[in-house]
């Protein structure tokens, strides 16, 4: 039987993090901060990455679907030394289901609490790592 994990944070400029980083990170892609200049690459972990995707509300802007240009924008948008730019969360998928019923159900969960209520969600269901646990199958979700 699957062991539920769930872990939920803010993605805030004051603690030093960055929302394109954090998307960088979670689809093992290579990503400049427009804001800061900085290259984020992590396209070297591609390997890991079993699934990404963009779920915006039907109304939202071309842009919003562009993972650089939707993460790009926010940091741009967001002045504040202090901003809470995105809400982080980390959730181990039942190794119980198949990788293809781990999406559904990930896909469920972001619509049911997310894109229906508004907000975009930046997805990615990683591969366990070499080292570890093999069912170690986990997903990131950045809301905005």
């Amino acid at each position: 039987m699957a062991i539920y994990h769930l872990t939920a944070k803010v993605v805030s400029r004051g603690k030093g993090d960055s929302s394109v980083a954090a998307a960088a990170y979670q689809s093992r892609s290579r990503m400049v901060d427009e804001r800061t200049g900085e290259v984020h690459n992590y396209s070297r972990r591609a390997d890991e990455l079993l699934f990404e995707g963009i779920y915006a509300p039907k109304d939202a802007p071309d842009w919003a679907r562009d993972r650089a240009s939707l993460w790009n924008h926010i940091e741009a948008f967001e002045r504040r030394k202090d901003a809470q730019l995105a809400r982080s969360f980390d959730i181990a998928l039942p190794h119980e289901l198949t990788p293809e019923q781990g999406r559904y159900a990930l896909q469920d969960w972001v619509r049911d609490n997310f894109t229906r209520k508004g907000f975009i969600c930046d997805v990615a269901i990683h591969a366990p790592g070499a080292e570890g646990d093999d069912r170690n199958i986990h997903a990131h979700v950045l809301a905005v």
